[in-house]
């Protein structure tokens, strides 16, 4: 008998066509759908895995519970994730849950900001950096970094909502930008 696992599946990550065999191959994937599938990943999803439950309304504070509560239903050995939304959930629930897994450090593959400062920290040579959490962050962040630079959410994934910043740039329309994308 295969051992149970949870793919826990959202944006991002591998071509489905390309994971979902692979994983059946090895284990009896129940996979837990947490954003809206395309009819082909759904045909994908129900060919190769034992179950497929699609929770895409649930709210981000719930998402830990809700992946403990389903590996222990199916009696997982493993949860995993290939959407960088969902690593330090998948983390968490797997620290509750008692399984291997990223562990609490995850929040450092995700988390720009909490990388920079780590890596700076262990001594590691980082661009330098600025974090900006209001209007006057980001003035001094100009202030400090003089030439251009990069402005990035710290939760971002890719390059998606990175501004480029020169000087001479309105920062307070910079800044509303960044506010209204929230």
């Amino acid at each position: 008998m295969k051992p149970a696992i949870v793919f826990v599946h959202a944006f991002g990550g591998p071509p489905i066509d390309y994971v979902m065999p692979a994983l059946a191959r090895r284990c009896a994937v129940h996979t837990l759908l947490l954003s809206p599938a395309s009819q082909y990943n759904r045909a994908i999803f129900q060919e190769f895995a034992q179950t497929v439950t699609e929770r895409s309304d649930v709210a981000t504070a719930h998402v830990v519970d809700l992946i403990v509560n389903h590996a222990r239903s199916v009696e997982a050995s493993a949860v995993i994730t290939f959407s960088e939304y969902l690593v330090v959930a998948v983390a968490e629930a797997c620290e509750q849950l008692g399984l291997r897994g990223a562990g609490p450090n995850a929040v450092l593959a995700r988390n720009k900001l909490a990388m920079r400062t780590r890596w700076a920290e262990a001594g590691i040579q980082v661009p330098e950096f600025h974090a900006v959490r209001s209007k006057s962050d980001l003035h001094d962040a100009a202030h400090h970094l003089k030439g251009p630079f990069v402005l990035k959410d710290a939760w971002g994934a890719g390059s998606i909502g990175t501004q480029s910043v020169v000087p001479g740039t309105d920062l307070d329309t910079v800044f509303g930008r960044r506010q209204g994308a929230g």
